[in-house]
């Protein structure tokens, strides 16, 4: 006889999503010290001045917009004054005079996979050397374009450009958003770091060369949607105490990998020794539907679900472009 999931008393589920994680680590610039210094992107964790003939990339600022002060302890007083775009207070600046860029650390190598890159721009709308002298009004590279670079590790001497903005010439914050795919070929250079720079090829003499950048984000895109959800039926034997527990899931997408545990828990939700079993080989049948009829309580007995025991069932679901996924499911099974 089968009793319907409902008449199994769900004590807790919960769910972590995975598609739409911003891979690039402290996309705001917002986690660190405060800095003080002329040259302050090292101080902007996860961020570094790199990658360029003056290595390690010039001297690109990262600006405190809260500074009361003048001068370089003031970063936002330098180069005109934008204010940060979202409230935290910091932004990025370099120059493609000077040969500068920023580089970000990723969570993860890129794999094969199709990605959506967005940031906030702006260009500069003057030159403030100390808070005293006025602005100077050079006006913009109306060329300004910011390339986004991926880089492996240190290497400034390979990588590859995925994608160019259209001019930034407007001295307000400008949403740039833009997608990639990576090949396998592509894939296997393992890139996880991100470089933001400009365009090298329509730099100029007469106009300014320098853009603010904040904001950043990079996400997997463009895949089929990967799910971790499942639910469960028991499924009592006729004649027995202990009764089965089936899971019935949506399909993978190709290329996907799943992963099971099941464990009795007690009333606090601690594991019962002995009592954990991950992948067992009777879970690997029909890929749509498990049933856990090899689940056995210590010390080896041949059980499978008691009623009046509560178990703590786990899913979890990976891709090479989704990172990992799982859904919790903590039951205790009615006693028919």
């Amino acid at each position: 006889m089968r009793i319907p999931a409902s008449a199994m008393f769900l004590i807790a589920i919960s769910s972590a999503a995975a598609q739409g994680q911003n891979l690039i680590q402290n996309p705001g610039f917002e986690v660190g010290q405060i800095p003080t210094m002329h040259d302050q992107v090292p101080y902007a964790t996860g961020w570094y001045k790199n990658c360029g003939p003056t290595t390690p990339g010039g001297t690109p600022d990262l600006f405190d917009s809260r500074s009361p002060h003048c001068l370089y302890g003031i970063p936002s007083n330098k180069w005109g004054n934008r204010s940060e775009r979202t409230g935290g207070y910091r932004y990025v600046g370099f120059s493609g005079t000077a040969v500068e860029s920023v580089k970000g650390t990723l969570a993860s190598a890129l794999s094969s996979c199709t990605y959506t890159i967005e940031f906030w721009a702006s260009a500069v709308d003057g030159i403030r050397y100390e808070c005293p002298k006025p602005l100077t009004a050079t006006p913009p590279n109306p060329n300004n374009r910011i390339e986004v670079v991926l880089r492996k590790g240190n290497d400034c001497t390979t990588g590859k450009v995925v994608h160019a903005t259209s001019p930034v010439t407007v001295g307000a914050w400008q949403h740039f958003t833009g997608q990639f795919t990576l090949t396998a070929a592509e894939a296997s250079a393992a890139y996880d770091r991100i470089e933001f720079r400009l365009a090298p090829t329509q730099l100029s003499s007469t106009t300014l060369n320098i853009v603010y950048l904040d904001d950043v984000s990079l996400v997997v895109t463009g895949q089929p949607t990967l799910t971790s959800d499942f639910q469960l039926t028991t499924v009592w034997v006729d004649g027995s105490s202990p009764v089965f527990i089936t899971a019935t899931m949506a399909p993978l997408p190709l290329g996907a990998n799943f992963w099971w545990k099941v464990e009795e828990v007690d009333a606090s939700g601690g594991a019962l020794q002995g009592t954990v079993m991950e992948n067992p080989v009777l879970w690997w049948g029909d890929p749509l539907t498990n049933v856990f009829r090899g689940y056995a309580a210590p010390p080896n007995m041949a059980g499978r679900f008691w009623p009046g025991h509560r178990y703590r069932i786990t899913r979890g679901v990976w891709s090479p472009c989704v990172p990992w996924l799982q859904t919790v499911k903590t039951m205790l099974v009615d006693t028919h």
